[in-house]
Protein backbone atom coordinates (compact mmCIF):
# COMPACT_ATOMS: atom_id res chain seq x y z
CA UNK A 1 0.00 0.00 0.00
CA UNK A 2 1.05 3.99 -0.31
CA UNK A 3 1.70 6.00 2.35
CA UNK A 4 -1.63 8.42 2.61
CA UNK A 5 -1.54 12.29 1.52
CA UNK A 6 -3.31 14.95 3.72
CA UNK A 7 -7.06 15.47 2.74
CA UNK A 8 -6.76 17.89 0.13
CA UNK A 9 -8.47 18.05 -3.55
CA UNK A 10 -4.84 17.66 -5.22
CA UNK A 11 -3.72 15.01 -2.89
CA UNK A 12 -6.89 12.96 -3.40
CA UNK A 13 -6.20 13.37 -7.16
CA UNK A 14 -2.79 11.59 -6.63
CA UNK A 15 -4.05 9.05 -4.67
CA UNK A 16 -6.47 7.91 -6.66
CA UNK A 17 -3.93 7.37 -9.53
CA UNK A 18 -1.19 6.14 -7.05
CA UNK A 19 -4.12 3.27 -5.77
CA UNK A 20 -4.71 2.47 -9.53
CA UNK A 21 -0.54 1.91 -9.73
CA UNK A 22 -0.46 -0.17 -7.03
CA UNK A 23 -1.76 -3.23 -8.26
CA UNK A 24 0.61 -3.05 -10.78
CA UNK A 25 4.57 -3.90 -11.14
CA UNK A 26 7.29 -1.57 -10.55
CA UNK A 27 7.68 -0.22 -14.04
CA UNK A 28 4.38 0.69 -14.21
CA UNK A 29 3.96 2.07 -11.05
CA UNK A 30 6.78 4.38 -11.89
CA UNK A 31 4.96 5.29 -15.34
CA UNK A 32 1.51 6.33 -13.10
CA UNK A 33 4.23 8.80 -10.76
CA UNK A 34 5.08 10.54 -14.10
CA UNK A 35 1.49 10.86 -14.89
CA UNK A 36 0.85 12.46 -11.99
CA UNK A 37 3.36 14.41 -11.60
CA UNK A 38 2.97 15.73 -15.35
CA UNK A 39 -1.16 16.56 -15.15
CA UNK A 40 -0.15 18.49 -12.16
CA UNK A 41 2.67 20.43 -13.60
CA UNK A 42 0.07 21.80 -15.56
CA UNK A 43 -3.25 23.04 -13.07
CA UNK A 44 -2.23 27.20 -12.40
CA UNK A 45 -2.02 27.67 -8.71
CA UNK A 46 -2.82 30.70 -6.60
CA UNK A 47 -0.23 32.42 -4.85
CA UNK A 48 0.01 34.91 -1.83
CA UNK A 49 -2.13 37.86 -2.28
CA UNK A 50 -0.91 41.18 -1.16
CA UNK A 51 -1.88 44.87 -0.20
CA UNK A 52 -3.02 46.87 -3.11
CA UNK A 53 -2.70 45.23 -6.11
CA UNK A 54 -3.21 47.36 -9.72
CA UNK A 55 -6.28 48.92 -10.68
CA UNK A 56 -6.99 48.48 -14.52
CA UNK A 57 -9.50 49.27 -16.92
CA UNK A 58 -9.92 45.60 -18.29
CA UNK A 59 -12.84 43.62 -17.82
CA UNK A 60 -10.56 40.51 -16.71
CA UNK A 61 -6.79 39.95 -16.22
CA UNK A 62 -4.10 37.42 -14.96
CA UNK A 63 -0.47 37.71 -14.22
CA UNK A 64 0.95 34.54 -14.22
CA UNK A 65 4.52 33.09 -12.97
CA UNK A 66 5.46 31.02 -16.39
CA UNK A 67 7.69 28.24 -14.62
CA UNK A 68 5.32 26.98 -11.91
CA UNK A 69 2.55 28.27 -12.83
CA UNK A 70 1.55 30.47 -10.04
CA UNK A 71 -1.05 33.25 -10.35
CA UNK A 72 0.55 36.82 -8.85
CA UNK A 73 -3.00 39.04 -9.38
CA UNK A 74 -5.83 38.28 -11.01
CA UNK A 75 -9.39 40.16 -12.04
CA UNK A 76 -12.47 38.36 -13.44
CA UNK A 77 -9.87 35.39 -14.35
CA UNK A 78 -12.93 33.27 -14.98
CA UNK A 79 -14.81 35.71 -16.72
CA UNK A 80 -15.78 34.02 -20.09
CA UNK A 81 -15.12 36.19 -23.27
CA UNK A 82 -14.92 36.27 -26.94
CA UNK A 83 -11.35 36.60 -27.35
CA UNK A 84 -9.92 36.61 -30.79
CA UNK A 85 -5.87 36.10 -29.52
CA UNK A 86 -6.95 32.53 -28.08
CA UNK A 87 -7.86 31.46 -31.10
CA UNK A 88 -4.81 32.79 -32.92
CA UNK A 89 -2.61 31.47 -30.59
CA UNK A 90 -3.99 27.74 -30.56
CA UNK A 91 -3.99 27.55 -34.37
CA UNK A 92 -0.31 28.44 -34.54
CA UNK A 93 0.31 26.12 -32.03
CA UNK A 94 -1.17 23.09 -33.36
CA UNK A 95 0.54 23.93 -36.55
CA UNK A 96 3.85 23.74 -34.62
CA UNK A 97 2.89 20.83 -33.28
CA UNK A 98 1.41 18.69 -35.96
CA UNK A 99 2.56 20.45 -39.32
CA UNK A 100 5.67 20.60 -41.28
CA UNK A 101 6.91 24.21 -41.12
CA UNK A 102 9.20 23.48 -44.26
CA UNK A 103 6.37 22.75 -46.45
CA UNK A 104 3.93 24.78 -48.61
CA UNK A 105 0.76 25.29 -48.41
CA UNK A 106 -1.75 25.51 -51.47
CA UNK A 107 -4.47 28.11 -50.73
CA UNK A 108 -7.87 27.43 -51.53
CA UNK A 109 -10.97 29.39 -52.31
CA UNK A 110 -12.08 29.39 -48.87
CA UNK A 111 -9.11 30.66 -46.89
CA UNK A 112 -8.44 33.53 -49.81
CA UNK A 113 -12.03 34.65 -49.38
CA UNK A 114 -11.82 34.83 -45.06
CA UNK A 115 -12.78 38.12 -43.98
CA UNK A 116 -10.90 40.49 -41.52
CA UNK A 117 -6.99 41.10 -41.14
CA UNK A 118 -5.85 39.55 -44.35
CA UNK A 119 -2.49 39.33 -46.43
CA UNK A 120 -4.68 38.81 -49.61
CA UNK A 121 -3.25 35.54 -50.46
CA UNK A 122 -3.71 34.39 -53.66
CA UNK A 123 -6.04 31.35 -55.12
CA UNK A 124 -3.70 28.80 -55.94
CA UNK A 125 -0.87 29.68 -54.82
CA UNK A 126 2.03 28.02 -52.51
CA UNK A 127 3.03 29.83 -49.45
CA UNK A 128 5.50 28.63 -47.13
CA UNK A 129 4.01 27.19 -43.63
CA UNK A 130 6.50 28.88 -41.18
CA UNK A 131 5.78 32.24 -43.26
CA UNK A 132 2.12 32.00 -42.56
CA UNK A 133 2.29 30.78 -38.91
CA UNK A 134 4.55 33.69 -38.02
CA UNK A 135 2.15 35.86 -40.11
CA UNK A 136 -0.94 34.90 -37.52
CA UNK A 137 1.07 35.93 -34.95
CA UNK A 138 2.64 39.12 -36.31
CA UNK A 139 -0.38 40.24 -38.54
CA UNK A 140 -3.20 38.25 -37.36
CA UNK A 141 -3.87 37.54 -40.81
CA UNK A 142 -6.98 35.10 -41.38
CA UNK A 143 -6.36 33.73 -44.32
CA UNK A 144 -3.44 32.56 -42.88
CA UNK A 145 -5.36 30.68 -39.82
CA UNK A 146 -7.46 29.24 -42.36
CA UNK A 147 -5.17 27.95 -45.08
CA UNK A 148 -3.07 26.59 -42.36
CA UNK A 149 -6.08 24.96 -40.61
CA UNK A 150 -7.13 23.31 -44.11
CA UNK A 151 -3.57 22.03 -44.49
CA UNK A 152 -3.13 20.41 -41.31
CA UNK A 153 -6.39 19.58 -40.14
CA UNK A 154 -7.76 18.36 -43.61
CA UNK A 155 -10.40 20.73 -43.33
CA UNK A 156 -11.83 23.54 -40.44
CA UNK A 157 -13.80 21.01 -38.82
CA UNK A 158 -11.23 18.67 -38.37
CA UNK A 159 -8.99 21.61 -37.27
CA UNK A 160 -11.51 22.86 -34.75
CA UNK A 161 -12.03 19.50 -33.34
CA UNK A 162 -8.03 19.82 -32.86
CA UNK A 163 -8.36 23.05 -31.12
CA UNK A 164 -10.94 21.92 -28.62
CA UNK A 165 -9.41 18.55 -27.63
CA UNK A 166 -5.91 20.27 -27.41
CA UNK A 167 -8.03 23.05 -24.95
CA UNK A 168 -9.74 19.38 -23.38
CA UNK A 169 -5.82 17.76 -23.04
CA UNK A 170 -4.37 21.24 -21.44
CA UNK A 171 -7.45 21.51 -18.88
CA UNK A 172 -9.29 24.52 -20.21
CA UNK A 173 -12.66 23.84 -18.82
CA UNK A 174 -13.76 27.36 -19.73
CA UNK A 175 -12.64 27.42 -23.33
CA UNK A 176 -14.55 26.83 -26.70
CA UNK A 177 -14.11 27.27 -30.03
CA UNK A 178 -15.63 27.61 -33.34
CA UNK A 179 -12.93 28.73 -35.93
CA UNK A 180 -8.97 28.73 -36.50
CA UNK A 181 -9.46 32.60 -36.88
CA UNK A 182 -11.07 33.97 -33.80
CA UNK A 183 -13.75 35.96 -36.19
CA UNK A 184 -16.68 36.67 -33.86
CA UNK A 185 -18.80 33.49 -33.24
CA UNK A 186 -21.15 33.89 -30.24
CA UNK A 187 -20.52 30.34 -28.92
CA UNK A 188 -16.67 30.61 -28.91
CA UNK A 189 -15.34 31.43 -25.81
CA UNK A 190 -12.46 31.35 -23.24
CA UNK A 191 -11.28 33.35 -20.01
CA UNK A 192 -7.88 35.27 -18.84
CA UNK A 193 -7.05 32.18 -16.96
CA UNK A 194 -7.16 29.55 -19.26
CA UNK A 195 -5.45 31.59 -21.77
CA UNK A 196 -2.26 32.08 -19.44
CA UNK A 197 -2.72 28.05 -19.34
CA UNK A 198 -2.52 27.71 -22.85
CA UNK A 199 0.31 30.99 -23.40
CA UNK A 200 2.17 29.00 -20.77
CA UNK A 201 2.26 25.48 -22.67
CA UNK A 202 2.92 27.39 -25.78
CA UNK A 203 5.98 28.70 -24.84
CA UNK A 204 7.47 26.09 -23.53
CA UNK A 205 7.34 24.51 -26.96
CA UNK A 206 10.60 26.48 -27.82
CA UNK A 207 9.79 26.89 -31.84
CA UNK A 208 6.20 28.44 -30.91
CA UNK A 209 8.09 30.66 -28.32
CA UNK A 210 10.66 32.42 -31.00
CA UNK A 211 8.16 33.32 -33.06
CA UNK A 212 6.29 34.40 -30.77
CA UNK A 213 9.08 36.93 -29.85
CA UNK A 214 9.32 37.86 -33.59
CA UNK A 215 9.21 42.28 -33.82
CA UNK A 216 8.78 42.04 -37.54
CA UNK A 217 9.36 39.33 -40.66
CA UNK A 218 10.58 39.47 -44.35
CA UNK A 219 7.45 38.36 -46.14
CA UNK A 220 7.74 36.94 -49.71
CA UNK A 221 5.27 36.45 -51.91
CA UNK A 222 6.65 35.42 -55.17
CA UNK A 223 8.96 37.68 -56.87
CA UNK A 224 7.73 40.58 -54.15
CA UNK A 225 9.12 41.45 -51.44
CA UNK A 226 7.71 43.29 -47.85
CA UNK A 227 8.31 43.90 -44.66
CA UNK A 228 5.37 43.47 -41.38
CA UNK A 229 6.08 45.04 -38.28
CA UNK A 230 4.20 43.55 -35.33
CA UNK A 231 1.88 46.15 -33.89
CA UNK A 232 2.35 45.17 -30.50
CA UNK A 233 3.94 48.15 -28.93
CA UNK A 234 5.38 46.81 -25.37
CA UNK A 235 8.23 45.55 -27.46
CA UNK A 236 8.85 49.67 -27.43
CA UNK A 237 7.21 50.55 -24.45
CA UNK A 238 8.47 48.20 -21.97
CA UNK A 239 12.12 46.83 -22.13
CA UNK A 240 11.59 43.07 -20.13
CA UNK A 241 9.20 42.33 -22.85
CA UNK A 242 9.81 39.18 -24.39
CA UNK A 243 6.93 38.00 -27.02
CA UNK A 244 3.36 39.12 -27.25
CA UNK A 245 0.18 39.45 -29.60
CA UNK A 246 -2.85 41.73 -29.20
CA UNK A 247 -5.80 41.58 -31.18
CA UNK A 248 -9.39 42.65 -30.95
CA UNK A 249 -13.31 41.91 -32.27
CA UNK A 250 -14.43 44.69 -31.35
CA UNK A 251 -12.78 48.29 -31.93
CA UNK A 252 -13.52 49.72 -28.21
CA UNK A 253 -12.13 46.70 -26.97
CA UNK A 254 -8.43 45.66 -27.49
CA UNK A 255 -6.55 41.87 -25.48
CA UNK A 256 -3.15 41.84 -25.25
CA UNK A 257 -1.02 38.65 -24.01
CA UNK A 258 2.80 39.60 -23.09
CA UNK A 259 5.30 37.25 -21.85
CA UNK A 260 8.19 39.29 -20.00
CA UNK A 261 11.29 38.71 -18.01
CA UNK A 262 13.39 40.07 -15.33
CA UNK A 263 16.95 38.11 -13.75
CA UNK A 264 15.46 34.83 -12.86
CA UNK A 265 11.54 35.88 -13.41
CA UNK A 266 9.41 35.38 -16.28
CA UNK A 267 5.78 36.35 -16.48
CA UNK A 268 3.50 35.66 -18.35
CA UNK A 269 0.67 38.66 -18.41
CA UNK A 270 -3.13 38.93 -19.99
CA UNK A 271 -4.76 41.85 -20.32
CA UNK A 272 -8.67 41.37 -21.96
CA UNK A 273 -11.35 43.70 -23.27
CA UNK A 274 -9.66 46.76 -21.98
CA UNK A 275 -10.05 50.29 -24.05
CA UNK A 276 -7.39 50.78 -26.80
CA UNK A 277 -6.09 53.89 -24.58
CA UNK A 278 -5.05 51.65 -21.92
CA UNK A 279 -4.00 48.68 -23.07
CA UNK A 280 -0.37 48.63 -22.68
CA UNK A 281 -0.67 51.17 -19.31
CA UNK A 282 -2.65 48.04 -18.25
CA UNK A 283 0.03 45.55 -18.79
CA UNK A 284 3.15 47.83 -17.53
CA UNK A 285 1.05 48.28 -14.32
CA UNK A 286 0.38 44.48 -13.78
CA UNK A 287 3.94 43.48 -15.06
CA UNK A 288 5.50 45.61 -12.56
CA UNK A 289 3.65 44.91 -9.76
CA UNK A 290 4.54 41.05 -10.53
CA UNK A 291 7.81 42.21 -10.52
CA UNK A 292 8.31 44.29 -7.98
CA UNK A 293 6.46 41.99 -5.66
CA UNK A 294 8.07 38.97 -5.75
CA UNK A 295 11.14 37.00 -6.31
CA UNK A 296 11.98 33.47 -7.64
CA UNK A 297 13.51 31.44 -4.29
CA UNK A 298 14.80 27.72 -4.39
CA UNK A 299 12.10 25.31 -2.48
CA UNK A 300 13.80 22.44 -2.57
CA UNK A 301 18.03 21.75 -3.87
CA UNK A 302 19.29 20.11 -5.93
CA UNK A 303 20.14 16.90 -4.44
CA UNK A 304 18.41 18.01 -1.13
CA UNK A 305 17.53 14.78 0.74
CA UNK A 306 13.59 14.82 1.71
CA UNK A 307 13.97 13.19 5.27
CA UNK A 308 12.11 9.81 3.59
CA UNK A 309 13.78 6.37 2.69
CA UNK A 310 12.51 3.94 0.45
CA UNK A 311 13.40 0.22 0.56
CA UNK A 312 14.64 -1.21 -3.13
CA UNK A 313 14.88 -5.10 -2.59
CA UNK A 314 17.12 -5.30 0.99
CA UNK A 315 18.19 -1.85 0.50
CA UNK A 316 17.36 1.42 2.09
CA UNK A 317 18.10 4.56 0.38
CA UNK A 318 17.42 8.29 1.06
CA UNK A 319 15.26 10.05 -1.35
CA UNK A 320 16.39 13.42 -2.75
CA UNK A 321 15.56 15.65 -5.66
CA UNK A 322 17.62 16.03 -8.81
CA UNK A 323 17.42 19.72 -9.61
CA UNK A 324 16.36 22.93 -7.75
CA UNK A 325 12.69 23.59 -7.08
CA UNK A 326 11.87 27.11 -8.02
CA UNK A 327 8.92 28.86 -6.43
CA UNK A 328 7.68 32.51 -6.66
CA UNK A 329 6.75 34.32 -2.95
CA UNK A 330 6.51 37.73 -2.17
CA UNK A 331 9.96 39.77 -2.06
CA UNK A 332 9.40 40.96 1.55
CA UNK A 333 7.86 37.99 3.38
CA UNK A 334 10.43 36.18 4.86
CA UNK A 335 8.92 33.52 7.29
CA UNK A 336 8.23 30.36 6.54
CA UNK A 337 5.54 29.77 3.58
CA UNK A 338 5.02 25.92 3.70
CA UNK A 339 1.83 24.95 4.98
CA UNK A 340 2.01 21.09 4.93
CA UNK A 341 4.24 18.55 3.06
CA UNK A 342 3.10 15.04 2.37
CA UNK A 343 4.43 12.68 0.12
CA UNK A 344 3.01 9.56 -2.30
CA UNK A 345 6.04 6.99 -2.34
CA UNK A 346 5.58 3.41 -2.26
CA UNK A 347 6.78 1.16 0.66
CA UNK A 348 8.33 -1.31 -1.60
CA UNK A 349 10.11 -1.04 -4.71
CA UNK A 350 12.09 -4.13 -6.23
CA UNK A 351 15.32 -3.72 -8.23
CA UNK A 352 17.05 -2.87 -10.12
CA UNK A 353 16.65 0.79 -9.79
CA UNK A 354 18.78 3.94 -11.21
CA UNK A 355 19.60 6.93 -9.61
CA UNK A 356 17.33 8.58 -12.34
CA UNK A 357 14.08 7.01 -11.66
CA UNK A 358 11.68 8.67 -9.99
CA UNK A 359 9.86 6.56 -7.03
CA UNK A 360 7.93 9.35 -5.54
CA UNK A 361 6.43 12.84 -5.22
CA UNK A 362 7.14 15.07 -2.23
CA UNK A 363 3.72 17.73 -2.60
CA UNK A 364 4.69 21.05 -0.62
CA UNK A 365 1.31 23.02 0.07
CA UNK A 366 1.61 27.10 0.87
CA UNK A 367 0.02 29.01 3.14
CA UNK A 368 -1.64 29.93 0.01
CA UNK A 369 -2.69 26.88 -0.88
CA UNK A 370 -0.25 26.53 -3.52
CA UNK A 371 0.67 23.06 -4.31
CA UNK A 372 4.21 21.98 -5.52
CA UNK A 373 5.05 18.49 -6.49
CA UNK A 374 8.57 17.40 -6.57
CA UNK A 375 9.27 14.67 -8.12
CA UNK A 376 11.70 12.11 -5.38
CA UNK A 377 14.92 10.40 -6.51
CA UNK A 378 17.01 7.37 -5.04
CA UNK A 379 20.11 8.72 -3.50
CA UNK A 380 22.34 5.55 -5.36
CA UNK A 381 22.01 2.58 -8.09
CA UNK A 382 20.53 -0.51 -6.63
CA UNK A 383 21.27 -3.31 -8.51
CA UNK A 384 20.02 -7.04 -8.80
CA UNK A 385 21.17 -9.18 -5.56
CA UNK A 386 24.13 -10.41 -6.01
CA UNK A 387 24.41 -14.61 -6.08
CA UNK A 388 27.28 -16.68 -5.11
CA UNK A 389 28.36 -17.34 -8.27
CA UNK A 390 27.79 -13.52 -9.18
CA UNK A 391 29.88 -13.00 -5.93
CA UNK A 392 32.42 -15.19 -6.43
CA UNK A 393 33.18 -14.52 -9.61
CA UNK A 394 33.73 -11.02 -8.54
CA UNK A 395 35.97 -11.71 -5.89
CA UNK A 396 38.32 -13.32 -8.95
CA UNK A 397 38.49 -10.22 -10.84
CA UNK A 398 39.31 -8.06 -7.91
CA UNK A 399 42.17 -10.62 -6.72
CA UNK A 400 43.93 -11.39 -10.78
CA UNK A 401 46.98 -13.22 -8.99
CA UNK A 402 44.28 -15.61 -7.63
CA UNK A 403 42.52 -15.81 -11.46
CA UNK A 404 45.56 -16.69 -13.34
CA UNK A 405 46.59 -19.39 -10.90
CA UNK A 406 42.80 -20.78 -11.01
CA UNK A 407 43.21 -20.50 -14.85
CA UNK A 408 46.22 -22.00 -14.76
CA UNK A 409 44.88 -25.18 -13.30
CA UNK A 410 42.07 -25.62 -15.10
CA UNK A 411 44.45 -25.57 -18.11
CA UNK A 412 46.66 -28.17 -16.44
CA UNK A 413 43.18 -30.53 -15.77
CA UNK A 414 41.75 -29.76 -18.99
CA UNK A 415 45.43 -31.20 -20.53
CA UNK A 416 45.19 -34.20 -17.97
CA UNK A 417 41.51 -35.48 -18.87
CA UNK A 418 42.79 -34.58 -22.52
CA UNK A 419 45.42 -37.37 -21.87
CA UNK A 420 43.51 -39.66 -20.36
CA UNK A 421 41.08 -39.38 -23.28
CA UNK A 422 43.57 -39.80 -26.01
CA UNK A 423 45.05 -42.97 -23.88
CA UNK A 424 41.61 -44.48 -23.22
CA UNK A 425 40.85 -44.64 -27.15
CA UNK A 426 44.81 -45.76 -28.22
CA UNK A 427 43.94 -48.65 -25.89
CA UNK A 428 40.03 -49.12 -27.07
CA UNK A 429 42.04 -49.16 -30.71
CA UNK A 430 44.70 -51.54 -29.77
CA UNK A 431 42.50 -54.13 -28.21
CA UNK A 432 39.92 -53.93 -31.21
CA UNK A 433 42.85 -54.58 -33.79
CA UNK A 434 43.87 -57.68 -31.71
CA UNK A 435 40.58 -58.84 -31.69
CA UNK A 436 40.40 -58.73 -35.46
CA UNK A 437 44.06 -60.85 -35.88
CA UNK A 438 43.00 -63.44 -33.71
Amino acid sequence: MLKEFESTPTASFINKIFRAGNKLNTSSLLAYIMLAFFCLSLLPMNVFALDNPPEVSAVSAILMEARRGQILYEKEVDRKLHISIANKIMTALLVVENGNLDSDVTISKEAASTEGSLLWLKVGEKYNVRQLVCAILITSANDAAQALAEHVGGSTKKFTEMMNNKAKELGLQNTHFENPTGLLDENQYTTARDLAVLVRYAISNPTFSSMFAYRGMTWIDGANYDYFINGNEMFQRYEPTEGGKIGFNDPSKHSIVTTARKSNQRLICIVLDTPPGKLYDDSIKILEYGFNNYTSDILVFNGQAVNKTLKIGDTEVNLVSNSDVIYSRPTDDFIDLIKSISFNIPEHISPPVTKSTVVGTANYILFDGTVINVPLYPDRDVPLPKTASSLFINKLTENKELLYLLLILLGIEGLLILFNILRAVKKLFTRNRQQIKG
